[in-house]
Order: C-alpha cells, then sequence, then structure tokens
C-alpha cells in the first residue's frame, strides 16, 4: 500500500515577526519539504505569515481571536483537529498549551507536543496551573535547550523522560560569512573601515537595549570612532532613540528597524552583542555565528550552550557594565581576535546548530513518537 503524507498541526498565538515565530515557519516548509502535510493554526491573526500562502502543503488558519482565555479557543480547535485527522499536533502556546492539547487528546491525537523556548519568570500562579492542567494530556515537551529543559523540570509538574532537547538550527547557505554589503554600508553611513557593533533584538525590557548603550558609552572612551547598527522595532522605540540622544551616542548609533535582509545586515556587523536578561536559546546568536562573528552576550538562559566563552565570544554577567564594556572593547580593538572567534563560531554552528540537523532531528522525533504508540500510516 502507498504510504500516506503525515500530517501535523501547529498552534502558536500568532506568526509575529521575531524568533520563534520565524522558527516555526522555517521547521513548517523543511516538514512541508519531506512530505508532511503541515497546518499552522493561529488563535488570533495570521501576522508575517502572508509569505507562506499557497506553499505546498502548508494550510494556514486564523481563529482571529482576542484573548487567551477565550473558551471558544477550545472549541474551534476541536473542530479543526477533527477535520484533519492530524497524527501529530505541536503546541507554541506559551502558558496556554491546554487550549490545544484538549482537542486533540479529544480527537485522538496520536502525538500531543508542547514546547519550551523560554525560562518564563513572568509566569504568575495562573499560568503555571494551566501549563500543569496541559502537562496530563502531554505526550512529551520540546525545550529549545538544556537550560529551558531544566527550568521546565524545575516549575512544571514533568519528568524527566517526558522532556527532550531540541536545539535550534540556522540555514547555512543564508547565513554565512561574507564580504561586508556596500548597499548596506551606504544606506547606514558607513565605511569599510569602521568597527560596527550589532544587535538583532525587538525593543523590549528583556533585551536591555538602553543597558547596552549606557555600556557602549563606556566603549566609546577608548575607541571613540565606534559604531552600532541596532536592528529591530518595538514598544521601547522612542526610550531608546532617548537615551541615544541623553547619552552622545547620536554620532555613532544608527537604527535600522525590522529587516528582512539579516543575513546581509550582519555582513556589515564586526562584533554582535546580546544583553539580554532571559533567553532560552535565541536564533539572532546562532544566526550572527553562522556569519562568522565574534558574540559578546549575557550568560544567561541557553547562551552559554552556543557560545564558547573565550573561543566564540565573551560572556558577562548580567548587570556587570563594566565587564561588558571592556569585552566589547577587546574586540573592537583587535581585529585577529575578531576573526578566530569568528571562525570558532561558524565551527560551532556548523557542528551542532544547522538547520538541516534541526530538521532531521524533529522528523525523527515525530516518527519515533509515532512508531511507539504503535500507529501504522498506510492507508
Amino acid at each position: 500500500m502507498q504510504e500516506r503524507k503525515l500530517r501535523i498541526l501547529f498552534a502558536i498565538p500568532r506568526l509575529a515577526n521575531a524568533g520563534t515565530e520565524k522558527h516555526l515557519l522555517n521547521l513548517a516548509k523543511g516538514l512541508a519539504g519531506n512530505g508532511f502535510e503541515v497546518t499552522i493554526c493561529c488563535l488570533f491573526n495570521l501576522g508575517m505569515s502572508l509569505d507562506c500562502l499557497g506553499y505546498d502543503n502548508i494550510e494556514l488558519v486564523s481563529l482571529n481571536r482576542r484573548s487567551v482565555y477565550d473558551p471558544r479557543i477550545i472549541f474551534d480547535l476541536l473542530r479543526i483537529c477533527k477535520k484533519g485527522k492530524f497524527d501529530v499536533l505541536h503546541s507554541y502556546l506559551f502558558a496556554f498549551h491546554y487550549l490545544a492539547v484538549i482537542p486533540a487528546k479529544i480527537c485522538g491525537a496520536p502525538i500531543i507536543i508542547t514546547t519550551r523556548r523560554e525560562l518564563a519568570r513572568w509566569k504568575k500562579w495562573h499560568h503555571n496551573f494551566f501549563e500543569n492542567l496541559a502537562n496530563l494530556f502531554t505526550d512529551k515537551v520540546i525545550a529549545c535547550s538544556v537550560a529551558a529543559r531544566d527550568f521546565a523540570l524545575d516549575t512544571e509538574s514533568l519528568t524527566v523522560n517526558k522532556v527532550n532537547v531540541i536545539y535550534n538550527g540556522v540555514d547555512l547557505d543564508v547565513f554565512k560569512p561574507k564580504d561586508k554589503n556596500n548597499i548596506i554600508l551606504d544606506e547606514f553611513g558607513l565605511s569599510d573601515k569602521d568597527v560596527v557593533v550589532g544587535m538583532v533584538a525587538n525593543f523590549s525590557d528583556i533585551k536591555n537595549h538602553i543597558y547596552f548603550l549606557e555600556g557602549l558609552v563606556e566603549v566609546k572612551k577608548n575607541t571613540p570612532g565606534i559604531k552600532c547598527l541596532l536592528v529591530g522595532d518595538g514598544a521601547l522605540r522612542v526610550n531608546i532613540e532617548e537615551a541615544i540622544e541623553r547619552l552622545g551616542l547620536v554620532g555613532n548609533v544608527r537604527l535600522a528597524g525590522q529587516r528582512d535582509d539579516v543575513a546581509d545586515i550582519l555582513s556589515v556587523i564586526d562584533i554582535f552583542v546580546l544583553n539580554s536578561l532571559e533567553e532560552g536559546l535565541p536564533n539572532s546568536i546562532l544566526e550572527a555565528m553562522a556569519c562568522g562573528l565574534p558574540v559578546v552576550a549575557t550568560k544567561v538562559g541557553g547562551v552559554s550552550e552556543s557560545v564558547a566563552h573565550g573561543e566564540s565570544g565573551l560572556l558577562v554577567s548580567p548587570g556587570a557594565l563594566t565587564d561588558l564594556a571592556k569585552a566589547i572593547t577587546a574586540l573592537a580593538q583587535d581585529k585577529n581576535l575578531r576573526k578566530k572567534m569568528g571562525c570558532r563560531s561558524r565551527a560551532i554552528i556548523e557542528s551542532k546548530f544547522s538547520f538541516q540537523r534541526m530538521l532531521e532531528d524533529y522528523i525523527d522525533f515525530y516518527k519515533q513518537g509515532l512508531v511507539c504508540k504503535d500507529k501504522r500510516f498506510d492507508d
């Protein structure tokens, strides 16, 4: 008999222009290209997902609900699960996985999976209640890093054998070392001789941009010509603009906004910085490392699982402003050190964090789970 395509339903609040959502879209495209039938269900609006419309084997569904507390979501997903007869339900609903896993369980989905992609210290008691409710109906949890796994085990009712780690992956053909893009340099008034520090991150509290800018003031004392490119946008943009002016960094810092050409942007950056207060395993660092950049980052969450301190970059403690400034200065003033660490960055990504490796890990994970459930896929 002819083997039918495996059907997978992803559930996510919306496909915003952020790391988790981009990861999901890339994973969906990879699965579709390997014979899976993929449906992505957004609880709210579709967000940035229009570029996937019409992609073979990917269907996009929007529930257009306004709140995760809307009970109609469960009935919406129950209807979708009944119609789709999915082999796998994979939820990216953060603290609200129960909205997807309960309908999937009622409909008899063979494998029900949820994700942990951050160290969610923001969760309140009711979030933890809903998370543990979902865990009762979940077969497996996938964490994006060992740090995210350990945090979930420490804060939720989960057993060790229920949580697996699958690292994020980067497309090595898109994100790779290359010459500085002259068009990008001209756009931001930069020279190929400038030493450029860059960050790709949404403008939110957890990314801690203003603290980074305060560190840049210290860097500027020893490296007056230092330039900085901030890629991203968000609610704190006005605060960041005000900080740039207040700190006397108008001539040093460029705001690039949201960009779809991140790989080209990274080509003009010499040192990648991520000054987050917390992370699961940031895609932005992986992309920068794939482009052969040394990294200066705070040692939080899963960052140290990708950045080898002293080899591919320099890690500092959150709140250590002097250490942050010293690390950036050391790399800004030593081209050979930047090159050495950048080469090591690329090697780490090739060995552990390629998209192809990630895709294969997910495909194996889904199929092994279905075999363990003793399900046959022949019509």
